[in-house]
Order: C-alpha cells, then structure tokens, then sequence
C-alpha cells in the first residue's frame, strides 16, 4: 500500500501556505504525517462544548490513507444480494447478504411511521466501552435494505442513490432517468457507463463529464456533443479522437477536416470500430497528460476539482470551499476525512457518506439529510443532537436510541466522551472489525485491496 511522502506534504504545505506545527506517527503502517495548523484550528472548530465546557477532538493517530480505509470499511456500494424482508417476509434485494444476523426492512417499512427504533433504546453501561455497545445496539436496530429513497421509481437494483427513475446498477447518485451501470452521475438522462457525470444525456463511456450530449468514450468534457474518444475538451462538436481542444468542431485526431471527410470517417468507423483502436490507442498515449485535473479552481491540490477554493488532498469535488482528504463531494465547506457527502454541508468530519443538509457532526455514517450537531451515528435521518444511535428519523436529544431531554443528554454526554478517552476510543471513527460488511465486500478493498493472508 503506498503511502503519500513527507517531501509531498512539505511541498504542498508550501503551496497552501499552511505550515506544518508537528509529525505524528500512524499506530498502523508507522508512516510519518503531518498536522497542519489548519488541521489544529478546523479540530478546535468542531470540538462539542456540553455547559460551557469544550471536549476537544485529539488530533489522529492515523495516517489519511489509513482513516480513509477505516470509514470506506463501513461502505458497501456496489454488492447486491437477494433476501428476505424481515418486517414483510418478501424477497428484497438487499446489501446485507442473506447470511448477516441483521434485521433488514424493505423501502417502504423502513421509511414508514410503523417503525420506531427508539423502542431498542438502551442506558449507557459504563462498564462497556462506546464502539461494543454500539455494535450491540447495531446487532438489533433494522437496517435499511438499500440506501436510497422512496422518490426512487423502478430502480430497484440502485444502491446510495435517490430521486431518479428507471435506473439499473447505479450506485451514488441522484435525479437521473433511464440511466444504466453508473457511478456517481447527477441529473443525467438516458446515459450508460458513467462516471461522476453531471447533467448529461444520450451518453456512453463518459467519465467527469458534464452538460454533454451524445458523447461517447470520453473523459474531462464539458458542454461537447457529438463526438467519440475525446479528452478534456471543452465546446467541443462533432470530434472524434481528439484531446485539449476548446470550441472545435469536425476533428479528427486533432485535425480540422470538412462535415463531409468527418462524416465517411466516422462511418468508416461505424462499420469496423475494430480496425480504428489501435490508433486512436497509440494517439491518446503519444498525447502529454494533464499533471492534476482541476479547473476553475484557486488553492487547490488534488484531482478532478472544479468550481472549488482552498481543498486540499481532495479527489472529485466540485463548487466546494476549505475542505481536505475529501472525495466525491459537491458544493460542501469547511470539512475535512469526509466521503460521498452531499450538498449544502459544512463542518463534518470524519464522515462516511450523508445525502445533504448536514452541519457540525463528526464520527458517523450514513446521514441521510438535515442533521446536525451528530457524533457517533449511523442510518440517521433529520435529527440533531444525538450521540451513538441508529436509524433514528426525526429525533433529538438520544444516547444509543435512548431519549432524554437537554439536560439530561447534555449531563450524560460529557461522562461518556471522558469514558472515551479512557478507552482511546474519542476521536476514533468507527473501527472496521465491528462494520456490517466484510471487508471485500466494500469500496475499502476496491481503493485498498487485501487478501485473506494480509496482516493488517
């Protein structure tokens, strides 16, 4: 597994203007990393205070690749299972294979007022550390069999997916139509095959793409149409294999030629694709290569940034603001170790996956939308001020799906934080020993592979 260098840190630490205040050893690959100091403020930020009283985030023991492979544990996406419903006793498809101990609902009982899982509420055991009653309550509160939402329309085989219609094998994205074995595309029509696309439609093979139409094997384009094989083009119509050209119209291989040369080209091409590859192959691999992909963009370090200001460490995030080690994440601020979070964001940290609208929660996975000040939850859903609890809808003021009032759960928090602290748990997301998923069954072992006789 490689690790990012210290010379890198340094270098962007130069870049960014943002000075390195000490090195920390990670407890697992004993890789060196660094703590920038607007690493020390943006943890300060985000500290809970209960009465007046701060209760400090610690800076990680763990490298960023490693907290990443720690929360991407926590995220099956892509494997799909049949089983059965454990409210309905109908057949689902589910991400929980039919040999997991948990309770898994259907869409519509899940997301139905007939489900109340603050009825698995327990007290907090002070003999028991966080992370072990968390898994306890996890072992019984039912799971959601995929995560999208009821506003999905015959798009039963979607997973992390809402708002669309007529999908198949999508994974992450949101308001499409008629789109089939994407990932991550938002607002596209009657596309296949992509890749964290944007309003695009008609479209195949198409990978960080956005507004296009009719665009096929392409990668890096935007507002192009008509046109096969291109490469960060931007305006571009009627091109076919070419690369880094903006408002061009019939080229092939870079050249202007006549609608006429472009049209038998293509037909010719139609014909016997075949016999085209190889040369488009050894075109696009004599062509000199972009060092990072971001574009309109200021202080930023990463890959496939657009729209964004001040992101570092960060891959596939567009029109987002002040955010680091962060990936696939749209129009969010101020946030830093997050995956997969949506829109109108700001302050999380340490978060694996969260549809939108949500504020100031660290340490949890899975928040659907409108909630805030969370830490150390999982399947949550437009609720506040909740610590270690599970698929609640609506609520605030819970301690492991247990209710109090403000008081109480501002009295009882602190004790369980400084139980933390004892137990080295505080500022710890998640360990992956206690996920729902085995590791080879997650986006970890996709960025992170290991075999069965890795040690780890």
């Amino acid at each position: 597994m490689h690790y990012t260098s210290k010379e890198v840190y340094q270098s962007i630490s130069q870049q960014t203007n943002d000075p390195i205040v000490e090195w920390e050893t990670c407890r697992i690959s004993g890789a060196e990393f660094p703590i920038y100091k607007s690493d020390l403020e943006f943890y300060d930020k985000i500290s809970p205070v209960f009465n007046g009283v701060k209760y400090q985030i610690p800076t990680p023991t763990l490298c960023p690749e490693e907290r990443e492979r720690r929360r991407l544990a926590w995220r099956n996406e892509r494997k799909l299972y049949r089983r059965t419903c454990d409210a309905s006793k109908k057949q689902i498809i589910s991400i929980y294979s039919p040999d997991k101990p948990y309770k898994v609902y259907d869409q519509k009982i899940w997301w139905s007022d007939t489900r109340d899982a603050l009825k698995y509420g327990k007290e907090f055991d002070f003999s028991k550390s966080l992370f072990e009653q968390f898994e306890t309550l996890m072992n019984e509160v039912p799971k959601l069999a995929l995560n999208g939402h009821l506003s999905n329309e015959n798009s039963e085989y979607t997973n992390y997916f809402i708002e669309s219609k007529n999908c198949y094998m999508c994974f992450g994205g949101a308001y499409n139509e008629n789109v089939l074995y994407s990932e991550i595309p938002m607002k596209c029509k009657d596309s296949a095959e992509l890749y964290f696309s944007i309003n695009c439609e008609a479209c195949y093979e198409a990978s960080f793409c956005i507004q296009c139409f009719k665009t096929y094997y392409a990668y890096n384009c935007e507002n192009c149409h008509d046109s096969r094989y291109i490469e960060n083009c931007n305006g571009c119509s009627y091109c076919f294999a070419c690369t880094d050209l903006e408002n061009a119209s019939y080229c092939i291989y870079n050249k202007p030629v006549s609608k006429e040369e472009y049209a038998t080209h293509l037909q010719d091409y139609q014909s016997n694709p075949e016999k085209h590859l190889s040369q488009i192959k050894s075109f696009f691999l004599n062509q000199p290569k972009k060092n990072l992909n971001i574009s309109f963009s200021e202080n930023c370090i990463g890959n496939n940034i657009t729209y964004s200001k001040d992101c570092s460490h960060c891959v596939c995030v567009d029109h987002a603001e002040s955010i680091k080690y962060a990936e696939v994440c749209p129009k969010i601020e101020s946030s830093q170790d997050v995956e997969s979070v949506g829109v109108n964001s700001s302050f999380c940290y340490e978060i694996m996956t969260a549809s939108q609208n949500i504020y100031n929660c660290a340490f949890s996975c899975v928040l659907r939308t409108n909630c805030k000040n969370l830490y150390y939850c999982s399947d949550m859903h437009s609720s506040s001020d909740c610590f270690a609890c599970i698929g609640l809808k609506g609520k605030q003021y819970c301690i492991l799906n247990k209710q109090y009032n403000k008081e109480e759960y501002e009295k009882l928090v602190p004790k369980i934080i400084e139980k933390m602290k004892a137990d080295g748990e505080w500022g710890e997301f998640f360990p992956a020993s206690i996920s729902p998923f085995g590791y080879n069954e997650t986006v970890a072992n996709i960025y992170y592979p290991i075999t069965q006789n890795t040690k780890d």
